[in-house]
């Protein structure tokens, strides 16, 4: 996955996943064999549970485990348990705020935006967010006014791309910019779609799926506006905004080589770019083509 990630010009990822599976990136990490930076989640079904994370983090005591390359950055994407709308959501968000630990809850319909809302303002009155960087992800059908109160509350929204395989629409890409919330997106991957991130920016760009069917539209983005939620924008959800996502001097050297020009190639060959070199922190991770020789020095 390191590989195929940096071959596609990525070289970081917020993940999502079981406890079990976060320990083989911490082990590649230690082996200094890591090429991706790697953001988990914790999971938590309890605010026991959510407690004991932040207090063991790793087998660490609380301390911060990890570097630049490998590094928890909260929690997510289910809390409270698997069901979306569990009565443990909130008791657990609390303790999570309480803390001072970034949150990403899985939110996909108006009616679990709803719940999560409701709740994030409950615990706001006691611990505000504002600042953690808390998110709800997914998003399919938010409307402008729910944005306008995850905004309010100082959370962003981070949307996923999954739906390019199948013949629903959404999210709304072209509303949750027009928001002006903090935004970035990413592909549910690789639990339910690719990691590709050349075959999102097709469909936020196109509102195209697979298959070339037009099923997202009037919620199409610019090609830079894209870009920008891939890079900026996601960045911010993990706090490496001050490191990674632009071209800023004092940021670090993270640089993908195009296959080709990805702001003016046919809309088509977007989903065909990879990277023929990409840089991690300065650092090559991938070289093929006309860079092919650097790869082995």
């Amino acid at each position: 996955m390191n590989a195929h990630a940096n071959s596609l010009g990525l070289t970081g990822v917020i993940n999502a996943s079981n406890l079990e599976d976060q320990e083989y990136p911490l082990q590649l990490w230690r082996q200094d064999r890591l090429t991706l930076r790697m953001r988990p989640l914790f999971p938590a079904d309890s605010p026991q549970e959510a407690e004991a994370r932040i207090l063991n983090n790793f087998s660490q005591g609380g301390r911060a485990v990890g570097d630049d390359l490998f590094r928890v950055a909260g929690f997510g994407e289910r809390i409270g348990g698997n069901n979306t709308t569990s009565p443990q959501f909130e008791p657990t968000a609390r303790v999570i705020a309480k803390h001072r630990w970034m949150l990403q809850q899985h939110s996909i319909t108006l009616a679990e935006n709803d719940f999560h809302l409701n709740a994030l303002k409950s615990i706001a009155r006691e611990y505000p967010i504002d600042g953690l960087r808390w998110a709800l992800i997914h998003l399919q059908s938010i409307d402008a006014a729910r944005l306008m109160t995850l905004k309010d509350l100082g959370a962003g929204a981070s949307a996923q791309t999954w739906t390019y395989l199948s013949a629903g629409g959404g999210p709304p890409f072209r509303r949750i910019v027009d928001s002006g919330i903090h935004a970035g997106v990413g592909t549910d991957s690789t639990n339910v779609s690719a990691l590709d991130p050349w075959l999102s920016l097709f469909y936020m760009t196109t509102g195209r799926n697979l298959a070339g069917m037009l099923t997202n539209d009037t919620q199409q983005i610019s090609r830079l506006e894209a870009l920008r939620l891939y890079t900026e924008g996601s960045a911010w959800f993990s706090f490496d905004d001050h490191q990674i996502g632009s071209f800023v001097e004092g940021k670090y050297a993270d640089l993908a080589v195009l296959s080709e020009d990805y702001l003016t190639v046919p809309e088509q060959r977007i989903r065909k770019i990879e990277s023929v070199l990409t840089l991690l922190t300065g650092r090559i991770v991938h070289a093929s083509g006309p860079f092919s020789r650097l790869a082995a020095r």
